[in-house]
């Protein structure tokens, strides 16, 4: 149902007027990852960037990184199809707003969540492999994307570190013993 070119590994869009995604399917997102230089591919389920609404079907490996980001246009939401992972909310300072332990329907952990514009927030991937299913509002600019100033631009061991930090000090604060 998803083509995509020699070249296209990571976003590959569907030319069918039906969506529909099967197991197939997500084995070929897993395959991209690993062919990828970055751990990551995704179907994308809108016609191109240009769409006023972007679903797609996302597959990240353990060791990708979600830099902190926020987006100023839209809101997101994400359903968890398999895996686990922690969803970092933050204040612009770089403080910890939430963290929200996510996974599959079976992990009867938090599935789905979703978030208004402008929070920033980062995936900290707890399985191999992370399938999400994410809708946004398009169309896609690069420029209402705003990456946190306080995180690494691309430093994934870095950012765990920094993380971690963070982590201790949220937990201190929020779960005084």
């Amino acid at each position: 149902m998803f083509t995509n070119s020699k070249n296209q590994i990571e976003v590959i869009f569907s030319k069918s007027q039906t969506i529909k995604v099967s197991n197939k399917d997500l084995n070929i997102l897993s395959v991209n990852a690993r062919r990828s230089l970055f751990n990551k591919s995704r179907f994308c389920c809108h016609k191109n960037a240009k769409d006023p609404l972007h679903e797609m079907i996302i597959f990240h490996k353990r060791d990708y990184y979600v830099r902190p980001h926020k987006h100023t246009h839209s809101s997101e939401s994400i359903h968890i199809i398999k895996g686990k992972v922690d969803i970092f909310l933050f204040k612009n300072n770089g403080e910890i707003l939430d963290v929200i332990s996510m996974g599959d329907l079976r992990s009867n952990k938090i599935f789905y969540y979703r978030i208004k514009k402008n929070v920033y927030h980062s995936l900290f991937i707890k399985s191999p492999e992370l399938i999400f299913h994410e809708t946004t509002l398009g169309p896609f600019m690069k420029k209402n994307t705003i990456f946190a100033k306080w995180s690494p631009k691309n430093d994934f061991n870095k950012y765990k570190k920094n993380l971690n930090f963070k982590i201790k000090f949220y937990e201190k604060i929020f779960y005084k013993k």
